[in-house]
């Protein structure tokens, strides 16, 4: 699919990297079943071939990746999966579809952190190599429209509507 997407007419509408390797995870952006929003092609580009390639039901929302884990988000969930032999882990129940998350990449502090609703500032933390939630703070009193999380995943950031903020974790 990579070796091609451009060249015939597809387009990406999500890529994400995993820092300082050869791995990307592209989502498509056309209705085509080779580029649709509902594929998602991990590939490397040290000898430009798929590592993984998954089709789901609905539409991709985002992705993110680090060396040990791989997450997707969906319309009404988050699946993790190990990164060293693409094996589904776990599924995490979400309300909403348009949930904002970062991961850690480092696997020191292995933190998924997403909001889970459109109404409140609610910031969970999940643990993507325990595989559990531990902690959930109200960051804001309006929606959490970004969150950042530093290269340690030591420190995160969110914005909403009316304010920033900053946390150490």
């Amino acid at each position: 699919m990579c070796n091609n997407l451009f060249l015939a007419g597809g387009g990406a509408a999500i890529v994400e990297m995993i820092y300082n390797s050869n791995l990307l995870a592209v989502v498509g952006a056309d209705e085509r079943e080779d580029f649709s929003p509902k594929k998602l092609v991990v590939w490397t580009t040290e000898n430009n071939s798929v590592v993984f390639e998954r089709s789901f039901m609905s539409k991709v929302e985002a992705v993110k990746l680090n060396k040990t884990r791989l997450v997707v988000c969906l319309k009404d969930k988050i699946q993790v999966y190990n990164m060293t032999n693409i094996k589904y882990l776990t599924q995490i129940g979400i309300s909403y579809s348009l949930t904002r998350m970062v991961l850690s990449p480092t696997s020191d502090n292995p933190y998924l952190i997403y909001t889970d609703s459109i109404d409140t500032g609610k910031v969970v933390f999940y643990d993507v190599h325990n595989l559990k939630q531990c902690n959930t703070i109200e960051a804001h009193d309006s929606p959490v429209m970004k969150l950042a999380i530093n290269y340690y995943g030591t420190h995160i950031a969110t914005t909403s509507c009316k304010v920033l903020a900053k946390t150490k974790l």
